[in-house]
């Protein structure tokens, strides 16, 4: 064989090669694509989500209002109160993984708390990730909250088409906002509720105010969005509802029904 013939021989051999390994290489590469996609449900994590709450104790305060949901597509909402220091919640968001029968909280690559569940319970570990002994170990709780789907008198407001639920005691009252028809409000004194027409809100960092009027009667509503307990039930709220009728005051919760 001649030596040009040869050269262009050895050419088209190593043309070749090349060839099939860059088209190994592509389906190599396409394949761990594929594969990096597709996202393994962890259906024990999943059985943690849902809401938590409890009162903690605390170095330097009263104690720690703490609420956590642990929601299905791993992330979380924390809202911690300092009781008898500042009525301010502070408020942190995230990802969430679960290791063994350990809930992890991650806040930007580290880990902000971590606790052990327990039979609907997340008890809180120390940073070793230990349990928290001594006199008070045994408060570091949160406890599971019954999902407001299982609230047969929300569900039938809500399919009656009410989207907001409001309610307070001391004195009793209540509110329901009816998005774009009507907002009414109610209390053991009045012979029927006020019901007066709906006014879209102003919103401003995530505060929802309403500012609702007719002739001899006035209301202006305060829809903040943080979670609440009215004190006398187990249902947690995720909103704090502030309400002044005709000049009174009332403090109380509320809950999302439909969207506003």
């Amino acid at each position: 064989m001649k030596p040009l013939t040869r050269f262009c021989f050895h050419f088209c051999l190593c043309c070749i090669a090349v060839a099939c390994n860059n088209a190994s290489d592509k389906e190599t590469s396409k394949s761990d694509s594929t594969v990096a996609t597709v996202k393994k449900v962890d259906s024990v994590a999943l059985g943690y989500a849902g809401t938590y709450s409890g009162y903690v104790p605390c170095a330097d305060c009263d104690g720690i209002v703490t609420y956590l949901v642990l929601k299905p597509d791993m992330t979380y909402r924390l809202e911690e109160t300092y009781a008898g220091k500042s009525d301010t919640a502070k408020r942190y968001n995230g990802t969430w993984v679960r290791d063994n029968k350990k809930v992890v909280l991650d806040d930007r690559g580290s880990v902000r708390t971590s606790y052990l569940s327990e039979d609907n319970k997340l008890i809180q570990l120390d940073n070793e990730g230990n349990r928290i002994t001594g006199n008070l170990g045994n408060k570091y709780m949160l406890t599971k909250s019954a999902p407001n789907t299982e609230n047969a008198a929300w569900n039938a407001k809500k399919n009656a088409g009410v989207d907001f639920i409001g309610l307070g005691n001391e004195p009793f009252w209540s509110i329901e906002i009816d998005k774009g028809k009507s907002v009414s409000f109610n209390t053991p004194n009045m012979k029927q509720p006020v019901t007066i027409p709906y006014a879209d809100p102003v919103v401003k960092d995530g505060i929802s105010e309403y500012h609702v009027e007719t002739e001899g009667t006035k209301m202006d509503i305060s829809l903040f969005p943080q979670f609440c307990s009215d004190g006398m039930s187990d249902n947690l709220y995720e909103y704090k509802v502030v309400l002044k009728y005709n000049g009174k005051k009332y403090n109380g919760c509320g809950v999302l029904l439909n969207s506003l």
